[in-house]
């Protein structure tokens, strides 16, 4: 095989480089766009986590949920999908470990053995 050296005229290396220049241009541009992407993220998952704990916080003590009741008080659920359907008809509020108007604590306790 033959090999060939392909001479370049001064108007082609120029035009090589002005593509190279834009291309270069182009990646800075997606640089930053990407930066500014990953800083909204980052800004709007430290909103999320600091509305998760105040939420926590707001909770006091850290009791944990085991169930829930209707709003009147004539009925009470430890299975969310129960507690979801009387949700869509009436108001229903969550019970909390340590709540001393519940029964859920002490049947959860005795059905386990």
């Amino acid at each position: 095989m033959a090999d060939y050296v392909t001479l370049l005229g001064a108007e082609q290396v120029q035009s090589a480089g002005h593509c190279m220049a834009r291309a270069a241009e182009d990646m800075q541009q997606a640089s930053y766009s990407i930066s500014e992407s990953v800083d909204r993220l980052t800004r709007a998952l430290d909103e999320h986590a600091s509305r998760i704990e105040a939420a926590q916080q707001a909770n006091g003590d850290g009791r944990r949920l085991i169930g829930w009741r209707m709003a009147d008080y004539t009925a009470e659920t430890s299975d969310p999908a129960t507690a979801k359907n009387w949700s869509a008809n009436v108001p229903v509020l969550p019970i909390f470990e340590g709540d001393p108007n519940t029964k859920i604590g002490f049947t959860l306790e005795t059905s386990h053995g």
